[in-house]
């Protein structure tokens, strides 16, 4: 948590959900996952980097309305995999990505993502009932696309 300019305290993440980079920065996921919920081409983030230099995501994008785009543009791209493939449909959610965290600071700020396909829900156990991500259930699922994002 933070204590305000009145004094009150605002609570930003849970302890058990910090994240502690490799040079000793702790990380509240929560703050920079919001920011990236409020792009509507965003349905959901999940932000990784437990003992590694940087922080990377996992995004799993408003399908719908990037399609839209996608059809506006004149980018051949009608599923959420040819989408997920497409540098087109990467290289706006990559300026979008930067320009929702610029106000972070730089450790915090997302350098590499990927692109989930499927959406994190209750019924693939990556959300408890209260829709929290279940953040060791998800770095188990998605464990070898996470490795991929902190190889050189």
């Amino acid at each position: 948590g933070e204590l305000d300019s009145e004094g009150y305290l605002k609570i930003t993440d849970r302890k058990k959900e910090i994240v502690v980079m490799s040079n000793g920065k702790n990380v509240a996921p929560q703050p920079v996952e919001n920011k990236l919920k409020t792009s509507p081409y965003i349905e959901q983030a999940v932000m990784v980097g437990d003992n590694q230099k940087y922080m990377a995501a996992l995004i799993y994008p408003d399908y719908e309305s990037l399609g839209r785009l996608a059809k506006a543009e004149g980018i051949k791209a009608d599923s959420p995999e040819s989408m997920a493939q497409s540098e087109h449909i990467r290289a706006i959610l990559r300026k979008e990505i930067d320009q929702l965290t610029q106000d972070f600071a730089r450790y915090e700020q997302i350098k590499k993502f990927a692109l989930l396909t499927e959406e994190l829900t209750q019924e693939n156990d990556c959300l408890t009932p209260t829709l929290k991500l279940k953040r060791r259930v998800i770095r188990k699922k998605y464990e070898s696309l996470i490795n991929s994002l902190f190889e050189s």
